[in-house]
This record gives structure tokens, C-alpha cells and sequence, in this order.
């Protein structure tokens, strides 16, 4: 496993030589920021987001309207590309941070933890990018409909949230379901913060933000995208019509059926493979681990350096145990522990090692390798197991000697190294390790540079201050094959994120791998996709019904009847072909409880003979006729056809609906003053357990009759401590006898 992952780095940093060479200053190399830049997009998307939704509305019509309008304004226009670009970059970055994670074996152990969160929050990222396509409600938004239906149309359950929220005249203007996407759209990127805290949660020092010049060139590079390509928008949803083309972003929304011209199963079966793969990779032996760090505590001084250094929040400093003067001693958490040698080169007193690389070992392999006969100047070079993987070992020099000593990270040498191997006789030593931010193990490159340079403890002696000491932070592989790059010696620029100023060599070299960039995402971010099939009509079909109930807009010709509990059965014929013959079974509970349906059924455009039939209850040994008619069906049609129960007068289910109903002057609007928590007062006094009330309120008056009384003539009692006028006094005339006795009978169902 390990020769594999070997592999893969080797082909992953033949691709990315070209950017090295086209960066020259791998300072401005975007791919060893990959991890921040996520961060950063992923922030640019919640500032976007939250000024976005200030100007949002909920509803079909509202929602796309509302957009529309943010595109009429210059600013709004360039916040909502803004948020779009940004989507992209946070899914194409995430993707290469964790294809770098990776290769470079930093998934297993005590980093799983980092490695498992990394794929959910690309999950969720995901899934954010998807319901924020659909609160657009445009053509894009029918095309994702068709895939939310396909996936709950299969159970029952599922066709009775599409009836109720989305495709029939139930749905309304679409705010419950448009409320539902935003509520999911909010909650997923309210996960993305806690998730992010779970992934850099054992970090010492985690970095949130790339360095200050990348926050700069990433928001100016989005911002003119954004400006040079707004967003705009596409048609809103025609309820008659398929879209014929669409174009649609590959990061989100690659798994459209065709997308990728790929069969559903050998899609999501690779997918999901990938998937299962990727979650079990940290159980994966690419290696025998490398155990824990040893302390020696007869020389460990407590001076904690170990302790500040560790990338990982392995060690911790506690009270002394064996009774020395010392105050603290370092513990290691196996837990915690990657056993990648930082805290060796931190320690002054060699107390830490790990057991397959002791210091005392190390000191003495060194020495061996300068002593041993040559002929020539010897150069000794420490280097990581990185570069070591990576083709170090074939370096040469053809006026001295090299003798590669290998380290785990390059931040396990501490600079007496440097002084003994000097003292022994080398002619020069060279330490060489990652690009700045590249380090596998986080800091050791840069703790190595501060160390040599004197800026960190432990440093190296004044005496070799100015000795042949040499520094190279190099991509692993860089160098394979070729002489040694010229000598440099170790200055606190030599290393470093922080970038002074642009010239024009890099400058333009960066600018033309921005550009490039910025293509490719555009590009797939506006991918053209045929949907459907352009010869196709779709004819779709929708009913909520009670075993009993009249269908609104048919003949029944059995006599309505309360109170049945069956099942129902549809049958769809064209041209005297049945295309669906299915019973439906009633679901829910209480006043809700009712058969559903939602089918959709494909047809090549043309001439139709279309009937619908109904069997309601098993005693109905004749169907009744829900359609009945001769049609052309055009190509990309939609014929929908919608069926819901008629009222029958008293009945609660209507009345409960009527109780809910928010326009006051146009229906009862009881829910805007009347509450059903108990003793809750809006503005009139709570209907919970009213039913109950009712029997004893007005002597004389049954408790129907007094709910019918309180509904037509509201003066002709006052509920004590609530002021005469405050009800509506003219719902005979809003609403219809049967409606008034709809509303009475759910009334009575509040007891």
C-alpha cells in the first residue's frame, strides 16, 4: 500500500510541475494552500449568503421574482456571482486538498479524525450547493424537482409531501416548501462550522485562512470573475413544459441523469464505492506505524519546548513524577501521537526519540557516514522520507561526496547535528525539506529554518553562525536525477508564506495560472445538458383522496359516504393501452388521513385517447371516471392532472384547512387571532378544548349551535375579559354555508 501511494504522488507531482515552474515563487503555489483556500471560499459563501438572503422571499413565484429583482441591481448582482463562483472554488479546492491528504499518507491514525470530517463537509458542501440551486425556482430548479420526484414517488409517504408541498393546487404559493429547502439550505452550512471545528480540532495551531497575499488574490480573482460573468437567470419553472437545455454546474450537479453520459448504476455504484472506500481508508496498513515518541525522563529538563512545537497536541507538559528538581516533565499521548519526529529536534537534552531512529543512533550514523573513506569532500544532507521516496537518493555532485542521512519529517534534525557532523569532518551539511506550507507534518520545515536562522529554541551555537550550513525547501522530486540546486545559505527569507511584493516574472506567471483556473471552472460551471429526451411529453397525475368523498369536478355515481377507511384504486389508460393500474393504501392519521398519488408516466408526442379511472371502494364494482378525452400531446408537454376531494358539508378536514387559511377578508383567517396552545391569547381567546367549552357556554345552546352562533353573530356573547367589536362580524358573507359548517365541525374536534 505504501509503494501504491508512493506512486500516486509521483504522478501527482509530474502534473504539478508545471505549476511550480510557471509560479516560479512557490510562495504564490495555490496547491499548498488548498486547505485555507476552502476555508476562505466557504467564508466568502456565508458572508455572501447571509447578505443574500435579506432580499429572499419564500413562495414559487416569490422566490424567482426575488432573485430576478437581485439582478436588476449592480451590487446585488455582483454578491450573488460572487456567492456562486465561490461555491465552485470551495468543492474544487476541498477535492484537491483531500486528493493531496491522500497521497501524502495523512489519513490514518491519530489524523482519521481530520480525515472522516473532510468527507463529510464535502458531503454537506455539496448538498448546499444543490438546495441552492433550487431556491432559484427557475428551469435549472425543474430539472432537480424531476429527481426529488423520482427519488419519493416510490413510497407512499413520499407522494403524500409532494401532493401536500410542491405539485398540486395543496401546495399553494409554495412558501411551506420553499421555507423547508431554506431551513435545510441554513441548517447544512450551520453544519459546515461545527464540522470544521471536528477537522482541525487536534491541530496545535490550526490555520483558519490562508496567508494575507492569498486573501487578496483569491477575492480579487472571484470578484473579477464575477463582475466579467454574472450569473443571470434562466426561465422560471413552466409547470406545461420540459425544458429543452439547461445549463448546469458539474461540481453540484453532476449527478443528473446523462450528466456525465454514464448508466444510473455504473454511476452511483462507483460513486458509492469511492465513498465506502475513502471512509475506510484510515484502517488501511500503507505502513508498519512508526510508534509513539519515547521520553527518556532521566534527561528530560521539563523545559517544554517539545510541548509548544508538536503539530498535533501529542505532548503536554505535567507536575514531576520521579522526585528531580525539575518542575514539569513531558507525557506523550499515544492517542495523538503520528510519530513524525518534530519534538526530537526540539528537545536540548535528546530526552525524546522514536525507538526505530534513537538520537544517540542518529548522531553516530552520521558521523559514520562523514568518516568513511571517500577521497573527496564530503557533504552531508538530511533530508525527509518525502524526498527520499521522491528520487533524493539519486542527487549528484561531481566535486564531493554526498551521504544522505533520512529523517521522518525534516523538523526531527536539531541543529547539533549540524555542529557534530561539521566537527567530524564534512565539508558541508544541507538540510532539506518541503516548500513552505508543503511540510507533511505541518511545521517541521519551518521550525528547522527558525531553528538554523536563530530565531528558535533550541538554536543553533553563534559558533556556526556563518559555517557552510545550507537550507533547501524544495518540491519532493524537484531535484531527482540532477546536481545538487545552487547553495543557499539559511536567512529568514530563505522560508517563509508571506510574500513581500510581486514581480513580474511571478506576478505574470501567477496571473496566467489564475486565468487558466478560472476557465476551467467557469467552463464547467455552464455546462450544457439535454434533460430530456426533446420528442417526449410527460403526462402527470395527482390525487388526494378519502374512501367516500365526491372527487371535485366528476360525476360520482355512488352516494357519498363518511367514515370509510379503504383503499384506492387508479387505472391510466391511453388509447386503450393501460399504462398504470395501482392501489393506494390510506396514509396518516386523524382528519389527514387519506389515499395519495403522484405518477408520471412518459409518452412520445402525439395523439392520445386518455382515460383515468377510479375504483373508490371495494362494493364499486364500476369504476368512476376521473378523465375521459381526446388530446394531442406536444413534445417537452407537461399535462398534469389534479384531483382532490370535494366537501361534503361538516366536514373537519375542510374546516381545519379553512382554520389556517392567513387571508383575512377572503376566508376565516381564525389562526391570525385565535391560538390552539391552551390559555395562549393572540388577539382573541384560544380555541383549545373549545368543543368542550362550547356544551356550557350559552345555556340552552348545544355546542354546535354555539360555535355556529360565534362564527355568523359574534356580539351575541362576549367571552368575559375579552371586549366587545374585536371579531369579524361579516363571515356569512365571506364564507359559504358549507364552509361555515366545515369550520364548525373541526371546532368541535377541539376538546
Amino acid at each position: 500500500m505504501r509503494r501504491f501511494l508512493v506512486q500516486l504522488e509521483r504522478l501527482t507531482l509530474a502534473v504539478e510541475r508545471p505549476i511550480s515552474r510557471l509560479v516560479q515563487d512557490q510562495r504564490l503555489n495555490p496547491l499548498y494552500h488548498t486547505g485555507t483556500l476552502t476555508v476562505l471560499a466557504l467564508l466568502v459563501l456565508l458572508v455572501t449568503g447571509v447578505y443574500l438572503t435579506m432580499f429572499y422571499q419564500f413562495g414559487f413565484v416569490a422566490s424567482y421574482t426575488a432573485v430576478a429583482r437581485m439582478e436588476t441591481h449592480f451590487f446585488n448582482r455582483l454578491i450573488r456571482a460572487l456567492h456562486r463562483y465561490a461555491a465552485d472554488s470551495a468543492i474544487i479546492l476541498a477535492m484537491l486538498h483531500g486528493w493531496r491528504m491522500f497521497i501524502q499518507d495523512r489519513f490514518r491514525g491519530p489524523r482519521w479524525l481530520a480525515w472522516i470530517t473532510g468527507i463529510v463537509l464535502a458531503v454537506v458542501v455539496w448538498l448546499i450547493g444543490v438546495t441552492g440551486y433550487w431556491l432559484i425556482w427557475d428551469e435549472r430548479a425543474q430539472v432537480l424537482n424531476q429527481t426529488f420526484f423520482n427519488l419519493l414517488q416510490t413510497s407512499s409517504l413520499g407522494a403524500a409531501f409532494l401532493v401536500q408541498f410542491v405539485v398540486s393546487e395543496a401546495a399553494g404559493s409554495g412558501w411551506p416548501f420553499m421555507l423547508i429547502l431554506f431551513v435545510m439550505h441554513l441548517g447544512l452550512s450551520v453544519t459546515v462550522g461545527v464540522l470544521l471545528y471536528w477537522h482541525l480540532k487536534r491541530l496545535s495551531r490550526p490555520k483558519w485562512l490562508p496567508p494575507q497575499h492569498w486573501i487578496l488574490i483569491a477575492i480579487l480573482a472571484l470578484t473579477l470573475l464575477a463582475l466579467a460573468f454574472p450569473v443571470r437567470m434562466l426561465p422560471a419553472i413552466n409547470p406545461t413544459r420540459r425544458p429543452l437545455t439547461v445549463p448546469i454546474d458539474l461540481f453540484y450537479l453532476f449527478y443528473l441523469p446523462g450528466a456525465l453520459n454514464l448508466p444510473a448504476g455504473v454511476f452511483w455504484g462507483t460513486t458509492l464505492a469511492v465513498m465506502v472506500l475513502a471512509a475506510l481508508a484510515p484502517g488501511w496498513q500503507a505502513r508498519q506505524p512508526l510508534p509513539p515518541v519515547k521520553v527518556n525522563l532521566s534527561l528530560c529538563d521539563g523545559c517544554t519546548l517539545c510541548e509548544r512545537d508538536c503539530p498535533y497536541q501529542a505532548i503536554r507538559m505535567v507536575g514531576r513524577t520521579d522526585g528531580m528538581r525539575a518542575k514539569y516533565e513531558a507525557v506523550v499521548n499515544p492517542a495523538l501521537c503520528v510519530a513524525c519526529g518534530v519534538c526530537v529536534g526540539s528537545c536540548p537534552e535528546n530526552a525524546l526519540s522514536l525507538s526505530e531512529t534513537p538520537v544517540d543512533k542518529l548522531f553516530e550514523a552520521t558521523r559514520a557516514a562523514v568518516n568513511a573513506p571517500s577521497g573527496r569532500p564530503v557533504k552531508v544532507v538530511f533530508a525527509c522520507e518525502r524526498h527520499l521516496s521522491n528520487g533524493l537518493s539519486q542527487w549528484a555532485d561531481g566535486q564531493t561526496t554526498i551521504r544522505l542521512v533520512p529523517l521522518t519529517c525534516i523538523g526531527m534534525a536539531h541543529p547539533a547535528l549540524a555542529e557534530q557532523t561539521l566537527r567530524a569532518g564534512a565539508a558541508e551539511v544541507n538540510f532539506v525539506g518541503c516548500p513552505a506550507e508543503d511540510c507533511t507534518n505541518r511545521e517541521g520545515n519551518m521550525w528547522m529554518q527558525q531553528r538554523l536562522s536563530r530565531e528558535r529554541l533550541p538554536k543553533l551555537h553563534p559558533e556556526f553562525a556563518t559555517a557552510r550550513i545550507t537550507t533547501h525547501w524544495l518540491t519532493p522530486g524537484e531535484w531527482a536525477g540532477k546536481t545538487l540546486p545552487p547553495t543557499l545559505p539559511h536567512r529568514p527569507t530563505a522560508y517563509g508564506s508571506t510574500l513581500k511584493s510581486f514581480t513580474g516574472r511571478n506576478g505574470l506567471g501567477a496571473a496566467a495560472l489564475l486565468a487558466i483556473f478560472l476557465t476551467v471552472q467557469l467552463s464547467l460551471s455552464q455546462w450544457p445538458f439535454q434533460p430530456y429526451p426533446s420528442q417526449n411529453a410527460v403526462l402527470a397525475l395527482t390525487l388526494h383522496h378519502r374512501s367516500g368523498y365526491p372527487v371535485i369536478g366528476t360525476d360520482n355515481n355512488l352516494p357519498p359516504q363518511l367514515g370509510l377507511d379503504e383503499a384506492v384504486r387508479l387505472v391510466l389508460e391511453a388509447n386503450g393501452q393501460q399504462l398504470l393500474d395501482k392501489t393506494y393504501a390510506p396514509q396518516g392519521s386523524g382528519l389527514e388521513r387519506a389515499s395519495v398519488a403522484f405518477e408520471q408516466v412518459t409518452l412520445p408526442a402525439g395523439e392520445y385517447h386518455i382515460r383515468v379511472l377510479m375504483y373508490d371502494r371495494p362494493a364499486q364494482s364500476e369504476p368512476q371516471m376521473l378523465y375521459n378525452q381526446q388530446l394531442t400531446l406536444q413534445a417537452g408537454q407537461i399535462l398534469t392532472l389534479t384531483y382532490r376531494d370535494a366537501s361534503m358539508g361538516g366536514d373537519p378536514l375542510a374546516g381545519e384547512r379553512l382554520y389556517y387559511e392567513m387571508s383575512l377578508g377572503t376566508n376565516a383567517a381564525c389562526r391570525i387571532c385565535h391560538s390552539l396552545t391552551p390559555d395562549e391569547v393572540l388577539v382573541g381567546p384560544s380555541l383549545a378544548g373549545v368543543a368542550t367549552r362550547a356544551r356550557t357556554r350559552v345555556p340552552g345552546l348545544s355546542a354546535e349551535a354555539y360555535l355556529r352562533q360565534s362564527i355568523l353573530e359574534p356580539e351575541a356573547y362576549i367571552v368575559p375579559g375579552f371586549p366587545a367589536g374585536q371579531m369579524v362580524n361579516n363571515l356569512g358573507q365571506v364564507l359559504t354555508p358549507t364552509q361555515v359548517d366545515d369550520l364548525v365541525a373541526f371546532l368541535l374536534t377541539l376538546k
